[in-house]
C-alpha cells in the first residue's frame, strides 16, 4: 500500500491534480483562467505557490504550507472569505485575521495540518468540478481519485521540480519550448503579471533569471517528443 505524505509547514511538495481516466480538465483558457482564480482563492490562504502549469487533463503544483499559526486562524468556510488574494497583499493579509462576508460566523478548522492542507485542494477541484458540469452541461467524475504528493527534502529537489512543471508542456508534444506555453508560472517569474508565486525566492535557486531562462531551455533530446498539432489545437487555445 502507497504511504500517505503528510503536509507540514515549512516544508515543500509536488502535488498533481490529474482528471479522471482520460477525460479533459481544461478545454479553453476561459477555464484555465477561472483555475487560476480558485487557486488564489483557496490555496494561497493555506500555502505558498512556488511554481504551476496547468495543461489539459492534469495540473502541477509546487507548494509550501504556511506556518503553523497562520493555519490555526484559517476558517473551515474558504469559499466565504472577504479577500482578493495576490502576492503583493498576501503577506500583510496573513498577519491579520480572516474575515468572512457578512453575515457568516467564523468555524475554525477541526482537524491536523494535513487534513487543512488536503481540504484547500478538495476545495478548488469541487469548485472547479462545478463550474466545468455548468458550463459543458456533463455528468460524472471530472477528478482521479488518485493522489500524487512528493516531499521535497532540498534545495536541488524544488529546483529540479520548477524546472520539471514548466518543462511538463514540452515533455507532453504540447509547444517546443517552456515559454511557449502561456499556462505556468514561467512568465510570472520572468517579470510578467504576478497574482500568486514565490517569484523572488523562485529566482533565488537559480541565482538570477538568465540563469533561469537557460536552465530551461529543453533539447529535443532531453523529452524525445515533437509537438502534436492535435493536442496543439485542443489543448492551447
Amino acid at each position: 500500500m502507497k504511504k500517505t505524505v503528510e503536509f507540514k509547514p515549512g516544508l515543500f511538495y509536488h502535488e498533481v491534480l490529474k482528471a479522471n481516466s482520460d477525460g479533459i480538465l481544461f478545454r479553453d483558457a476561459e477555464d484555465r483562467n477561472f483555475f487560476l482564480n480558485k487557486i488564489r482563492a483557496f490555496i494561497l490562504p493555506c500555502c505558498e505557490v512556488w511554481a504551476y502549469v496547468i495543461l489539459g487533463n492534469h495540473v502541477h503544483l509546487l507548494l509550501r504550507p504556511h506556518p503553523k499559526e497562520i493555519l490555526a486562524r484559517l476558517p473551515l468556510q474558504l469559499h466565504l472569505l472577504d479577500l482578493d488574494l495576490s502576492i503583493a497583499n498576501l503577506k500583510e493579509y496573513l498577519q491579520k485575521d480572516f474575515n468572512l462576508r457578512p453575515p457568516y460566523a467564523l468555524k475554525p478548522f477541526q482537524g491536523s495540518i494535513h487534513f487543512q492542507i488536503r481540504y484547500c485542494i478538495r476545495s478548488i477541484k469541487h469548485s472547479y468540478d462545478q463550474y466545468s458540469k455548468r458550463k459543458y452541461e456533463t455528468k460524472g467524475v471530472l477528478w482521479s481519485r488518485d493522489k500524487f504528493t512528493k516531499e521535497l527534502p532540498t534545495v536541488e529537489d524544488i529546483a529540479r521540480t520548477v524546472l520539471y512543471i514548466h518543462k511538463n508542456p514540452v515533455f507532453h508534444g504540447m509547444v517546443d519550448q517552456p515559454e511557449d506555453w502561456q499556462h505556468s508560472s514561467y512568465h510570472e517569474i520572468l517579470g510578467g503579471e504576478n497574482r500568486m508565486v514565490m517569484r523572488e525566492d523562485v529566482l533565488s535557486l537559480f541565482r538570477n533569471e538568465e540563469t533561469f531562462q537557460r536552465e530551461h531551455f529543453a533539447t529535443a533530446s532531453e523529452f524525445g517528443r515533437k509537438p502534436s498539432q492535435q493536442k496543439v489545437a485542443l489543448l492551447n487555445r
